[in-house]
Parts: structure tokens; sequence; C-alpha cells
């Protein structure tokens, strides 16, 4: 199995049905061991069987080992199917540590499913280039205060121009 490029995808996925839950995520652990480009692989199998195997040890086997692209691949097919706040934070967290922030801010306007104060936090001490998604879920959930000091002390002043005259 270690050679998984040399065993075609489909009888690689099939194989894991057959497996218990805990099996199946010891051998994700295996496949990202062995070689972190299974990443995709490891989502996939994640995404087939997300009812027979726990989304969070999946989350956890994809972030172990640095794989953000198997990370959201996973992500992007359970998001639609469930409210859970942690699942949102780590799709939110994935997209922001690629740079998507578009994504990010589109999952801020688009859906209440997510901790807003989990994720303000997470946006400021990341100190993310792109403020438009911080900015968005302030405005929203009424953490001006919190976004005017961090854009000041950040040294941000344009923002806070920009936010005052075109957001709020």
């Amino acid at each position: 199995m270690l050679n998984s490029h040399a065993i075609p995808k489909d009888i690689m996925i099939e194989f894991f049905g057959k497996l218990s839950e805990d099996d199946c995520v010891n051998c994700m652990n295996n496949l990202m061991r062995s070689n972190r480009q299974n990443g995709a692989l490891v989502a996939e199998i994640a995404v087939k069987y997300a009812a027979k195997i726990d989304t969070k040890k999946s989350i956890h086997v994809l972030e172990s080992y640095g794989t953000n692209e198997g990370l959201l691949l996973f992500l992007c097919n359970v998001l639609p199917h469930t409210d859970d706040p942690d699942i949102y934070f780590k799709y939110i967290e994935a997209c922001a540590r690629i740079g998507n922030f578009k994504e990010v801010e589109r999952v801020i306007k688009e859906t209440q499913y997510y901790d807003a104060k989990r994720v303000k936090d997470f946006l400021m001490e990341g100190k993310f280039g792109d403020p438009r998604p911080l900015i968005y879920l302030c405005d929203m959930h009424g953490y001006i205060e919190d976004l005017t000091r961090y854009l000041y002390t950040t040294k941000q002043l344009k923002c806070i121009e920009i936010f005052l005259f075109k957001v709020n």
C-alpha cells in the first residue's frame, strides 16, 4: 500500500471501504507518512467514506502532515453538509494559509456557522496582508472597536478610511 503510485487509485479507494474506522485512519496516516504527495488521495478517501470516518479524525490526519491542499479538497466537499463551527474554522484557516482571502470573505459573508470571535482572533493574530475578510467579519458581528484598534496598531490607516466611507 505504501507504493501508492503503483496501485490504481480506484483500487486503493475501494480497499478503504472494507476497513473499520480505526484501520482507515491508521492507513491514511501511513499513506501520508510514506509520501506527502498522497494528500489528494487521502482527501478523496476521507470524502468517499465520510459517513464511516469521523470528519475531525480525517482533518487531524491531513493537518498533521501539513497538506493544506488535501485539507481544502476534503473540507470543500464536507462543508456544504455540516454546520459544525470547528469545521468551518478549519476551512477558513486553510484558505487563509494559502492566501485565498476571497474564499474566506465569501464564507464569512454567506454563512453563520463559524465562531465569529475565534475567526476574528485568528485573522488578527495572523496579520494577513488582505484585511477585507476581517473588516467584513467585524462589521457583521459588531467588533468595530477591535477592528479599528487592530487597523490603527498595524498602521493600516487607509483601511480605516475605506471602512468608514465604503463599508460602514
